[in-house]
């Protein structure tokens, strides 16, 4: 939930510094990744040169599942992209969501805006802050403070993920914060010309490092996590079409419980032990139609397992 007023004044510091609110890749409050991408748009390498192309790094996949495992994706200047998750965000206790970025250091920052929405067609802008001078252009090199910045994606290194509290957009009319359905991420164009550069919820511009004429250049995304999700009646379980001896992920409002796979005739074929993590179907189940609830559940989701 929201916890007080804090524009107008310097926010949290970096990662591992005394007072910080950045999200490790591995904390426990993470109950689920991004796994789909809805849309995806390139930036240019240079937004006021388009003849010097878009940027190249990265595919879609790169941003699906877990921080620090799959790579990351450069959006270019202004580029952008709307990821969806398997069970919908919801407004709790704290952060609902984090957004990761690869910084190499505590310094050395690139920063994104992040959306929501919960409909898949409007999307709500969170209220960004930039305290960062806009005197002099900050090079492509340059480094930056992190307590002048609020609610910008990127705002610590990487494997520490910017969180987002969906209690600072509950008046929007047309949000249900309780079921947050996307989150699109949009790179900050760091430059201080008008004509092209970002602004914040203040009406200044954010002077985040720029030009960034490279491949990689841009905001590059990492990871998307889920912290507090919507409630369910039935476990969350993806994917949901998977052979013998894969592996699949599994979502539940219960911190603890077991989970039931059944055959399509009522018969228990086995019982996991969860707390969200990965589990494995067995090598021996044959192919069909499969059933997995949780033990004190009624409903169940069903699955469908090749040969």
């Amino acid at each position: 939930m929201l916890q007080g007023e804090i524009f107008g004044q310097s926010f949290d510091p970096a990662a591992g510094i005394s007072g910080s609110l950045a999200i490790p890749h591995d904390s426990p409050k993470i109950r689920t990744w991004a796994s789909k991408v809805l849309h995806f748009e390139r930036g240019p390498r240079k937004i006021d040169d388009i003849s010097k192309g878009f940027v190249s790094t990265g595919t879609e996949e790169n941003v699906l599942g877990a921080a620090l495992t799959n790579g990351i994706l450069s959006l270019g200047d202004g580029g952008s992209i709307i990821v969806s998750f398997p069970s919908p965000i919801s407004d709790g206790p704290g952060p609902d969501f984090a957004v990761f970025e690869n910084g190499f250091s505590n310094g050395f920052l690139e920063f994104a805006t992040v959306e929501v929405s919960s409909n898949g067609k409007d999307f709500f802008l969170f209220p960004a802050v930039s305290e960062i001078q806009t005197e002099n252009q900050t090079g492509p090199f340059d480094t930056l403070d992190a307590r002048r910045i609020h609610n910008l994606a990127g705002k610590y290194r990487a494997g520490f993920g910017t969180g987002f509290d969906l209690a600072e957009l509950g008046s929007q009319l047309g949000l249900d914060i309780h079921s947050i359905t996307e989150v699109r991420i949009r790179d900050v164009v760091g430059s201080l010309d008008s004509a092209f550069g970002t602004f914040d919820s203040k009406g200044n511009l954010i002077n985040d490092p720029w030009p960034t004429d490279f491949e990689s250049g841009g905001f590059d995304l990492d990871a998307i996590a889920g912290l507090n999700l919507a409630e369910s009646e039935s476990p969350i379980v993806w994917p949901s079409v998977l052979m013998a001896g894969d592996k699949f992920q599994v979502i539940s409002s219960e911190p603890n419980f077991s989970l039931l796979l059944f055959g399509i005739s009522g018969k228990l074929i086995a019982e996991f032990p969860s707390g969200g993590q990965s589990l494995q179907i067995p090598y021996w189940v044959l192919p069909g139609i499969y059933f997995i609830r949780e033990k004190n559940q009624a409903k169940s989701r069903k699955i469908l397992i090749l040969q």
